[in-house]
């Protein structure tokens, strides 16, 4: 290689000055002593109470339509023998 390489020209000549400077923020902070516990907390507490609901929207006639039509699409281990 010669003494004109562009790159190495290039870091020989560059300046500093032409950069802006930037302030950055941390996005992905780490949780909180309460966050930690706050999805298992609502888990445990609404569950009980969603649990039936989503047992009586899932035995609806249309769901039910529904969930046999995407069964049909499915290819299970046992249609490929």
């Amino acid at each position: 290689m010669g003494d004109n390489n562009p790159v190495k020209q290039g870091v020989e000549t560059f300046d500093k000055k032409c950069l802006k400077k930037t302030n950055t923020a941390e996005k992905n902070t780490l949780p909180t002593k309460e966050g930690m516990f706050l999805l298992p907390y609502l888990l445990f507490c609404l569950l009980p109470c969603l649990l039936p609901l989503l047992l009586l929207l899932l035995s609806h006639p249309i769901a039910k339509k529904k969930l046999s039509k995407r069964n049909k699409n499915v290819v299970t281990s046992s249609s490929l023998k």
